[in-house]
C-alpha cells in the first residue's frame, strides 16, 4: 500500500511535460510574475486511529482489544512555496497539530448478579496528542490556481495524555465494587509515545484574489495524512491517518519589471503589392 502511494505521488510529480499549467500571475499582460508565496492557515483534523491493543503502556485494563478510534483537533501553520518551473512549487511548512482521538471497545461478559446475567462493558480510552511538524512538500499547478500538494510530514510530540474508563452498561441494575457503573478511571501521560512521528500528505488546494493586484488570496486546502509512525513504542499497533480541512490567507510575491521595459510582441511583415511608377 505504502509503495503504491509513492509511485503514485512520484509520478504525479514528475509528468509536468504532461500537466500544461500556467505560471501564476498578477494581471493578463503576463509582464507580472510569481517569486513566492507566503500562506498562514487554520483549520481542523478529522483524525483516524487504527490500533490492535488491550490498553496503553503501563495502565492496568480489562479491555480485550481496541480496534479503531476517531477524534478531531486543530491544526494551523505557515508556509513557504518557490517556483521551480512553470508549473511546479517547492514548499516548507511548520505547524501545529491535534490528534485527539477516542478508543472504544465493547466487552460481553457472563456475571453473578442473585444468578448469571449477561453484562456488557464499555472501554473507552480518550487520547490528546498534540505535535510541531515540519512538511517539505511539493506541488503541481493543474489549471489556474488549482494545485495537487504531496510530500512528508515530520512530527515532534510536544504532548500526550489520556483518560481511561470502564463502564457497565447493562444490566442496568448492577454496579461495580466501588458502588458505581465506571471504574478504572485514569488520567495520565502517555508512556513510550514515539517522539518522532512521520506521515504521507496529499492535498489539492485553490487560490482565490482577494486584491485587485493579485498580492492576497484565500486558500483553502484539503489534505490527507497517512501515519508511517507507530505512535507507541512497543509492538501494539497505533497509527494516526488525518484529513485536514484549512483556510489560508495567501500573500503572493511579485516581481514588476523595470521601468521603460515591457514584453516585445512580433509583428509579421506587412504584405505590400508593388506598384508601377
Amino acid at each position: 500500500m505504502k509503495q503504491l502511494y509513492i509511485c503514485f505521488i512520484l509520478l504525479l510529480f514528475y509528468s509536468v511535460n504532461i500537466l500544461r499549467g500556467q505560471m501564476l500571475i498578477a494581471d493578463s499582460t503576463n509582464k507580472t510574475k510569481l517569486l513566492w508565496t507566503a500562506t498562514i492557515s487554520g483549520g481542523i483534523n478529522l483524525n483516524q486511529h487504527k490500533t490492535d491493543m488491550s490498553g496503553l503502556p503501563g495502565v492496568p485494563s480489562c479491555c480485550p482489544n481496541y480496534s479503531s478510534g476517531s477524534g478531531n483537533g486543530i491544526a494551523f501553520g505557515g508556509k513557504f512555496a518557490l517556483p521551480i518551473s512553470s508549473t511546479m512549487f517547492a514548499e516548507f511548512k511548520l505547524g501545529f497539530s491535534a490528534l485527539n482521538g477516542t478508543m472504544k471497545a465493547l466487552q460481553t461478559q457472563l456475571i453473578d448478579n442473585n444468578g448469571v446475567a449477561e453484562g456488557i462493558f464499555e472501554h473507552t480510552i480518550t487520547s490528546k496528542i498534540n505535535e510541531l511538524t515540519f512538511e517539505p512538500t511539493a506541488s503541481i499547478l493543474l489549471w489556474k490556481t488549482l494545485q495537487l500538494h504531496g510530500g512528508l510530514s515530520i512530527g515532534a510530540i510536544t504532548s500526550a495524555t489520556f483518560t481511561q474508563s470502564e463502564t457497565l452498561l447493562s444490566p442496568s441494575d448492577v454496579v461495580f465494587e466501588n458502588n458505581t457503573r465506571s471504574r478504572n478511571q485514569i488520567t495520565g501521560d502517555i508512556f513510550q509515545i514515539q517522539s518522532l512521528q512521520a506521515a504521507l500528505t496529499s492535498g489539492i488546494s485553490y487560490s482565490i484574489p482577494i486584491s485587485s493586484d493579485g498580492v492576497f488570496s484565500l486558500t483553502p486546502e484539503i489534505a490527507y495524512y497517512y501515519g508511517l509512525t507507530n505512535t507507541i513504542s512497543t509492538n501494539d499497533l497505533w497509527k494516526i491517518n488525518s484529513i485536514r480541512m484549512s483556510l489560508g490567507l495567501t500573500y503572493n510575491f511579485l516581481k514588476l519589471p523595470p521601468l521603460g521595459t515591457g514584453i516585445q510582441l512580433e509583428t509579421p511583415p506587412e504584405n505590400r503589392i508593388p506598384s508601377k511608377r
